[in-house]
Parts: C-alpha cells; structure tokens; sequence
C-alpha cells in the first residue's frame, strides 16, 4: 500500500532554528514522514512526501490551498496524509469540500499536532490516531 504524506507546514514540521540567537521555530524535515516509516510495518506501506508550502497555517493563503486542491486532485494516490498547522484545518478541509466530485475517490486525513516534531514522544506521536483511518 502506498500513501502520500503532503507537508504544508504547522507545528508538527517544525523545529529548533539553527541560528543560536533565534527565538522563531523554523521548518525542518517531515517529522510524519519519520513518525510514519518509525512505527510501522516494513514492506508493508510505502511512504512518499511532498512539500507543496510550507507555512504557519495563518499565513495560508486562497492560493495555498488551491495548490494544496490541485495537487490532490491530480495526485495517482488515493491515500494521503496531509500535516497542517491546526489554527485553519478546518477552513482548509471547507475549502476542500469544494472539490468534492474531483476526491470523491480518495482518502484524505489532515493532522496537526500541538508539540514541535523534533519531540517525538507520545504526545507529538498522537496526531498519527487519524492517520489510522488511511491505513
């Protein structure tokens, strides 16, 4: 089984800055992408990753989620995890509805997560219950 795990950005992708004398978090690697091939069955589910945008979600724009739209309606996976910042997951999964005819065939999850993804521990693991529902 394959599924596409589509980056966009949120809490969960993000981490420590490099720059010691910053205080904002920045974007880092795909912290599902590793939760995700961690804790699961080998040959069992083939990852793939995808980073449209990555940003806080209050700073996605109409024309952010128009790509995100694009690129999941014209993605050969019918199997995808989206990881997003939770503050408009759900403007994002509204907008989405509008498209409705085009995912009809598809099984979309969109996940955020409280903690940072560099403390992956039981609460920023958490956000993959939903990720259940793909597999």
């Amino acid at each position: 089984m394959e599924v596409l795990i589509v980056q966009t950005g949120g809490t969960i992708d993000k981490c420590y800055p490099k720059n010691i004398g910053g205080y904002a978090f920045e974007f880092g690697n795909s912290y599902a992408m590793e939760i995700c091939t961690r804790y699961t069955l080998p040959n069992y589910l083939k990852f793939h990753l995808i980073k449209p945008f990555l940003k806080d979600s209050l700073e996605i724009s109409v024309e952010n989620r128009f790509e995100l739209a694009d690129l999941l309606c014209n993605t050969q996976f019918e199997k995808i995890l989206v990881t997003h910042g939770t503050d408009t997951m759900i403007a994002t999964g509204q907008y989405l509805t509008t498209y409705e005819d085009q995912l009809k065939n598809k099984l979309i999850v969109i996940t955020g997560c409280h903690n940072i993804g560099n403390f992956i521990t039981i609460r920023s693991t958490i956000f993959l219950i939903p990720f259940s529902a793909v597999v």
